[in-house]
């Protein structure tokens, strides 16, 4: 994609640079938009807007849609312009390819599908979402879409009506739903939490019951849908639009098998107004107000429910298609091995009919439930100040869709100029910064060496100072002072020599004999200072009591008589207060240094 070239616009759903997103999707009596904005790590729905068609206007149907387009337009301004293609216009294929990266994938789908079509590849645009993959045949299940060039061109025309350029890009209808459905926590969350306790759960239960249908009995009745193991459950997303109606099987959560029925809510109030013999509007006004559940209307009921007991059949046809087709996957599978079928999401994207999910639960004796967008809300990417409703999730799945980094679009429309722009002018900014900040590194090393090199001598210095406790003159200069600590370490070393030396002995009996005289704590001894010389060593300290640290005359005669006693020294210098300072000579004319 274009808006790709230069800076990707999405890393690790992080939205990089900002779009402001404007989707459109077009049912038989009005066309409705969505418009979202991704920035950061979120995308927040901001309107969503419906405009109804006003076929007794005198207009034709391709203008009243224009007109309906440039309404909206004309009430925000959008970065990118998308539109969802119709599921009636889209050809699907479920293929097995030699290949585990997308990109091969892309490349050889067109010769893969080519042999298929009614018209030739050239006239068409191919997309593809990778359902599952092998790793250890290095395969992929892909299902592909594919619509006919002249089928964009003809909404593309809509669009430039409207007073637009065209339309930014295409998205397919099933693939947008399919992806929105994997963004809504509660379902994968409630889903996988009952994943395990259905392999324990016997199949007499009344939700995993092969279905049947209230009109003719279907052979879905002796089928359930089959999978690679028993222990397998998988669940049914049925989303009854406007003209058709989707059926998508997930096993784990993951697309595995997918139908389009040509049948939807229009087809469904025709067939009622036919059967209660009333008019198309009467009928659509009849299932707005009737409930299947509770209806007041007993005979009204029961011809609704006739119709839609057909339309179950067609559904039950495609549930048994579908385990004939898991079958064929896996050859290895027992044909009468079943997968219980855990839950049917009901999605009525177009008009609700009241009561429908507890009738498909009772026909077909498998929990339904009605799809609930507001549970979109609980994932943290999205957010919203609107109100949500089920008709809103077709276009909230276009613009989404069309923000997804993959193949699920197809590359077929105009190039969005203003985001081309912005791409171009980020780039620029970003080229232009990195190439200051290189300049501005190089200007900065070559300007501040000497600074450095000062700022190093003094570091050198401070360090030395410290280490060897150099006075200001012997610190003047770096060579100096390194001249004055190399003096320093000689004479250090000339004093450890003494230690290290084969009479290190003597020097350790001496210090071992002044340990036994001086006795600190017997004696009360504070030693300040004991220096060391070649022939003798001189003690500096006071002598106190432990009370009130008063002076012990006692301890200080105590001393001095040790010393006088002692085998190695000779007292010199005799302590004649108990602030003392004591001389002793080594005798014989021992050295210590």
């Amino acid at each position: 994609m274009i808006q790709n070239l230069f800076i990707p616009n999405v890393i690790n759903n992080y939205y990089l640079i900002s779009q402001k997103i404007l989707s459109f999707s077009l049912n038989r009596n009005h066309v409705t938009a969505c418009q979202i904005l991704a920035a950061g790590n979120t995308v927040t729905i901001q309107e969503i807007y419906r405009e109804e068609l006003e076929f007794d206007s005198g207009l034709t149907y391709e203008q009243l849609v224009s007109a309906a387009i440039k309404k909206i337009i004309k009430k925000n301004k959008s970065s990118l312009i998308t539109f969802t293609v119709p599921s009636t216009h889209t050809i699907f294929k479920e293929l097995e390819l030699p290949f585990l990266d997308a990109q091969k994938i892309n490349q050889v789908l067109k010769f893969e599908v080519e042999a298929n079509l009614p018209f030739a590849i050239d006239k068409a645009v191919v997309s593809f979402i990778i359902t599952s993959q092998d790793l250890s045949k290095k395969s992929s299940q892909i299902l592909a879409a594919i619509v006919q060039k002249k089928d964009l061109e003809y909404y593309q025309d809509l669009f430039k009506k409207a007073g637009l350029k065209g339309v930014d890009q295409f998205t397919v209808e099933l693939f947008d739903s399919y992806a929105l459905f994997q963004k809504i926590p509660d379902y994968h969350t409630s889903y996988n939490q009952t994943y395990n306790q259905a392999h324990s759960q016997t199949h007499n239960q009344v939700n995993t019951a092969p279905a049947s249908t209230p009109a003719n009995k279907s052979s879905f009745d002796q089928v359930s849908l089959t999978n690679t193991s028993k222990k397998q459950t998988a669940q049914i997303v049925l989303n009854l639009g406007d003209s058709t109606t989707t059926i998508i099987y997930l096993d784990q959560n993951k697309l595995q098998l997918s139908r389009v029925i040509p049948r939807g809510f229009n087809y469904l109030a025709r067939q009622f107004s036919q059967r209660a013999k009333i008019s198309y509007p009467e009928a659509l006004e009849l299932i707005n107000r009737v409930n299947l559940s509770h209806a007041i209307d007993q005979s009204h009921t029961t011809q609704l429910k006739a119709v839609l007991g057909e339309y179950f059949n067609l559904i039950s046809a495609t549930l048994e298609s579908f385990a004939v087709n898991l079958q064929a996957q896996h050859p290895g599978i027992n044909s009468d091995a079943k997968l219980e079928l855990k839950q049917i999401i009901l999605l009525q994207s177009e008009q609700v009919i009241a009561g429908l999910s507890e009738l498909i639960n009772q026909t077909f004796k498998i929990k339904c439930y009605n799809l609930e967008l507001t549970k979109l809300l609980d994932n943290k990417v999205f957010k919203t100040n609107l109100k949500l409703s089920s008709s809103d999730y077709g276009p909230i799945a276009g613009a989404y869709n069309s923000i997804v980094q993959d193949h699920s679009n197809l590359e077929y429309g105009r190039t969005s100029s203003g985001l081309l722009k912005h791409q171009i002018a980020v780039g620029l900014i970003f080229s232009l910064i990195i190439l200051g900040a290189i300049s501005g590194h190089i200007f900065w090393e070559l300007s501040n060496l000497d600074g450095k090199l000062q700022k190093a001598e003094l570091e050198t210095l401070n360090r030395l100072s410290k280490t060897f406790n150099l006075n200001a003159k012997e610190k003047k200069t770096l060579p100096l002072a390194i001249r004055s600590a190399e003096g320093k370490i000689e004479h250090e070393s000339k004093i450890w020599f003494a230690f290290s030396r084969q009479t290190r002995v003597s020097i350790l009996e001496y210090l071992q004999e002044l340990s036994k005289i001086i006795k600190p704590e017997e004696l009360g001894l504070k030693l300040e200072l004991l220096t060391i010389a070649d022939t003798q060593m001189t003690l500096q300290g006071k002598i106190t009591t432990g009370q009130g640290q008063k002076a012990d005359y006692a301890a200080l005669n105590k001393l001095t008589f040790e010393l006088r006693n002692s085998n190695l020294f000779e007292l010199s210098k005799e302590p004649q207060d108990i602030d003392f300072e004591i001389i002793l000579n080594l005798k014989n004319g021992e050295q210590l240094l």
